[in-house]
């Protein structure tokens, strides 16, 4: 009586019968190496992208440092996702972007602090150190770049965008940190 039923609601209906036997019988059926699936993946932006770090490091914007001092030294030009940036808003560098600039105003920062301590249930001191605002300046930048990344996901700023953080909020005796990959911090 249900096999009835059904045969009836099919023949009555519009409905396609493959679509209640199989759902996914019209999408395509991959058969791709695992390079053709990343490229793939790559090219829609879900992977990570591929920058210009098979050639020497040098500067396309005039702003940077001396790349050859850090070992993750880059121009913001040789960063794809921050040439775009710089190409949408017609500017030459990273650094001439009218939001960082409103990003690295203090009390911007400050409340950028009190949010990211507050989560890990951290207290800072009143008003921030430098280095704290550096911190926060970098997760902005970060995050205006690449958009948000994950917990492991690390990547190096563009060198001009670090000159400019370090110039904004220096640290008294002038020795940085600088990037670690994830697992090394």
């Amino acid at each position: 009586l249900l096999q009835e039923l059904f045969q009836i609601i099919l023949m009555t209906s519009l409905f396609d019968p493959r679509i209640l036997l199989d759902p996914y019988c019209e999408d395509p059926v991959r058969i791709a190496s695992d390079e053709t699936t990343q490229a793939a993946v790559d090219t829609a932006g879900g992977g990570h992208e591929k920058e210009k770090d098979t050639a020497p490091p040098i500067c396309e914007c005039s702003e940077c440092p001396n790349l050859d001092l850090e070992q993750f030294s880059r121009c913001c030009q040789s960063t794809v996702k921050a040439r775009e940036h710089c190409i949408k808003l017609d500017i030459s560098c990273i650094c001439q972007s009218p939001k960082l600039e409103k990003y690295f105003d203090q009390d911007v920062l400050e409340l950028l602090l009190f949010a990211y301590f507050d989560t890990l249930r951290m207290g800072y001191p009143d008003p921030p150190l430098n280095s704290q605002f550096r911190y926060a300046a970098y997760r902005a930048s970060s995050c205006y770049i690449w958009g948000k990344m994950g917990s492991k996901i690390r990547k190096p700023l563009p060198a001009c965008l670090v000159k400019m953080i370090r110039e904004k909020f220096p640290e008294e005796n002038g020795e940085y940190t600088g990037f670690s990959e994830a697992g090394n911090h």
